[in-house]
């Protein structure tokens, strides 16, 4: 057993970091921005930033709007960092190979 999870940790993830990553990124950009799904599955009482921007500009709030949609693509550049920061910190959890140096 401890050599798949060894074989699975040295080989498999590796490999998979960058499509992981991409993919994550792209489920959370893509989930940030749906508002309809959440105008239909919120309690009443709560909300998320599209729905905030959403109702704000109904009432002619630009100066708010545009703040808020300045928000979107700082949490997704925030949320990028901390991914590549994880890939990129993946290699030290990884056991050293003999007569390879990093």
């Amino acid at each position: 057993m401890p050599n798949r999870f060894r074989f699975w940790v040295q080989i498999h993830m590796p490999l998979m970091m960058r499509t992981c990553i991409a993919a994550s990124l792209l489920m959370f950009v893509l989930a940030l921005g749906e508002l309809p799904a959440s105008l239909l599955t919120i309690p009443p009482g709560t909300g998320t930033i599209t729905i905030r921007i959403y109702n704000y500009m109904h009432y002619g709030a630009t100066e708010t709007v545009a703040g808020l949609c300045l928000v979107i693509p700082l949490l997704t550049i925030i949320y990028a960092i901390f991914l590549f920061g994880v890939a990129g910190s993946w290699r030290f959890f990884l056991p050293k190979v003999p007569g390879k140096k990093t």
